[in-house]
């Protein structure tokens, strides 16, 4: 697993911040890693109980302001991507553009042009760390990233997904933070062509999202591509078991096996 030398949000695991200072951004550091899991010494801030491990060798993780993310070569899409959920950050992000910016972190990224042909077979481009959350900050132009993006069905997009994001912003604007980890699921490996104009590309066969917060509340969704628009999002809830079996992921690496609380109510699951 490679890391992408970016501007990274971390802080030392043994440090507490002070009271006063920034929740939006953490101590921002230039460095690499080979390997998160034996980051130790170190938290990433979009992910206080660890971000997801994996032990696939296509991935490269990027770190950025406003979010995490591990990106799969293979699959051209995200294979996570965490962030923190804060009140102040959330704004109107109607006037603000979202043109996809393809970054220099690789040749195995679909650019603009492949996305927007990918779009006319039944899907649209979803932001994982979705700008409205970020639009009070200033780092809001990081969520128009290639590497943040990922097609999805327009069904889907518009019912289940937008629903919990819905849902997500309402809880923060009602307890002030969030933590949530999305991204697509792949069954089967992408052709090596598929970066060429999408011809061969692969659409994820499902999604998933985990929303939790730092005192450990936590819930599970599992979205399958072809779900209707009229599905709710509480209808998709999950478990961790499901999720991890799903995406081959180890989430919240540091809780271990201990049984969390639900947000299941808090995001309108009665």
């Amino acid at each position: 697993m490679m890391v992408y030398k970016s501007f990274m949000n971390i802080e030392c695991a043994f440090r507490r911040p002070s009271i006063g200072a920034p929740r939006l951004v953490g101590i921002l550091i230039l460095m690499s890693l080979t390997n998160l899991s034996i980051g130790a010494d170190y938290r990433v801030v979009h992910c206080p109980q660890g971000c997801p491990i994996s032990d696939a060798e296509d991935n490269r993780l990027i770190f950025r302001q406003t979010y995490a993310l591990s990106y799969n070569t293979k699959n051209l899409a995200p294979a996570w991507v965490a962030y923190h959920m804060v009140a102040e950050g959330v704004g109107i992000a109607t006037g603000l553009p979202r043109g996809i910016i393809v970054e220099n972190v690789s040749e195995s990224t679909l650019s603009a042009k492949e996305f927007a042909n990918l779009e006319k077979r039944g899907s649209v481009r979803v932001q994982l760390a979705p700008l409205v959350n970020f639009a009070g900050t200033p780092y809001w132009l990081s969520s128009n990233y290639a590497t943040n993006s990922v097609l999805m069905p327009s069904a889907l997009a518009s019912g289940a997904w937008a629903g919990l994001e819905w849902a997500s912003r309402n809880l923060v604007a009602r307890q002030g933070e969030l933590y949530v980890i999305a991204g697509p699921i792949f069954k089967q490996d992408i052709d090596g062509n598929s970066s060429q104009l999408g011809s061969d590309y692969s659409f994820p066969d499902s999604y998933f999202k985990v929303v939790h917060t730092i005192s450990g509340e936590v819930s599970y969704f599992l979205f399958e591509a072809d779900l209707p628009v009229h599905v709710h999002h509480c209808e998709r809830l999950a478990t961790r078991k499901q999720i991890q079996e799903a995406t081959g992921l180890m989430f919240m690496p540091r809780v271990g096996n201990v049984a969390l609380e639900t947000l299941d109510e808090k995001l309108g699951c009665l």
